[in-house]
C-alpha cells in the first residue's frame, strides 16, 4: 500500500455528522470546558460562537453543528475545541473527537454530505469501503461574514 494514497484523520462528531479533520491542519485539542469560554462577538451568524486566545491571537470559534443546521445539544453536553491551523486559525466547536484514521483516497459510494456543510467537505475517501466526508479547514476561512469578526 502506498502511504501517499493515506491521509491521517481525526474522526470527530459535529451534531449528528461524523467527518474527519486531516491531522496536517490541527494545532491543538483542548476540552471545552478546560478552556476559557468564547467571547461571544455581538451580531454575529449563530456559528459563530465568539473568540478564544488561540497560538496565533484571536481566533474565532465555529460552532460545526449550527453551521450545518443540527438542532441544538442538550447543554450539559461536553464538548472539546479543535484549533486547527489555517489562514486564519479557526477553532471548531465539535460533540466529540474520536481516533485517529489513516483514510484511503479513491472512488466511494454516492452517499451525499450534510446539505449545509458540503461545500466545505472533501469527498473521496473511505476506510474500509465507508465513504468519509473530510473537512477542509482553508474552506471554512472563507466562511461569509468570518473575516469582518475577527
Amino acid at each position: 500500500m502506498d502511504t501517499d494514497e493515506l491521509l491521517p484523520a481525526l474522526t470527530v462528531r459535529a451534531g449528528p455528522w461524523w467527518l474527519a479533520v486531516p491531522t496536517r491542519c490541527i494545532h491543538v485539542l483542548h476540552g471545552y470546558l478546560r478552556h476559557p469560554p468564547p467571547t461571544p462577538l455581538p451580531d454575529s451568524p449563530p456559528w459563530l460562537t465568539g473568540l478564544v486566545e488561540g497560538p496565533a491571537g484571536l481566533t474565532p470559534v465555529i460552532h460545526l453543528a449550527r453551521l450545518g443546521g443540527a438542532a441544538e445539544e442538550r447543554p450539559d453536553r461536553r464538548h472539546r475545541l479543535l484549533v486547527c491551523i489555517t489562514r486564519p486559525p479557526l477553532a471548531l466547536r465539535l460533540e466529540e473527537a474520536r481516533s485517529i484514521v489513516h483514510l484511503r483516497r479513491g472512488p466511494t459510494d454516492t452517499a451525499q454530505p450534510p446539505s449545509r456543510l458540503a461545500s466545505y467537505l472533501e469527498a473521496g475517501y473511505h476506510l474500509d469501503g465507508r465513504p468519509w466526508w473530510v473537512l477542509a479547514p482553508e474552506r471554512l476561512a472563507r466562511l461569509p461574514g468570518l473575516s469582518r469578526q475577527t
